[in-house]
């Protein structure tokens, strides 16, 4: 994703290298997020992770691929209390920039193969809002 679209981290400003701790709610892992350009990478570690970050953020793991991606809005998110933020704001609001600026869906977030991307994305697209649909009424 950092080769493809290079800009998109430069809107981290500050935070570039900045670590951010997502957390599925009820998941066995959490994912620890190190954007710092094309040395970037996403880490796999326990929900309780000790190590120092910016900010962390917490939801329903169907709402955090929906933010992720650009299907769920995150201000909405935050206002209904779907997602927890914990940490430096200005952190996560220099995330939610950068990921909104790039106009990613989640076959760019997995790195599925370009020319696959804009059905994938698509297809995701409609499989989060029928998920997080079927979350909102308990089903």
């Amino acid at each position: 994703m950092a080769r493809e679209n290079p800009a998109a981290f430069d809107r981290l400003g500050a935070y570039r290298d900045a670590a951010f701790l997502i957390i599925p709610n009820g998941a066995p892992v959490a994912f620890r997020l190190e954007p710092a350009g094309r040395q970037g990478r996403v880490t796999v570690v326990q929900p309780d992770d000790r190590q120092p970050v910016a900010a962390c953020v917490r939801g329903p793991l169907v709402d955090l691929i929906a933010l992720f991606a650009g299907v769920y809005d995150a201000d909405a998110a935050f206002f209904a209390r779907r997602i927890e933020v914990d940490g430096d704001t200005s952190a996560i609001m220099a995330l939610h920039n950068a990921l909104e600026a790039a106009d990613l869906g989640v076959g760019d977030l997995i790195g599925a193969p370009r020319h696959f991307r804009p059905r994938l994305n698509a297809s995701l697209a409609a499989l989060l809002t029928l998920a997080r649909a079927r979350t909102a009424l308990g089903a």
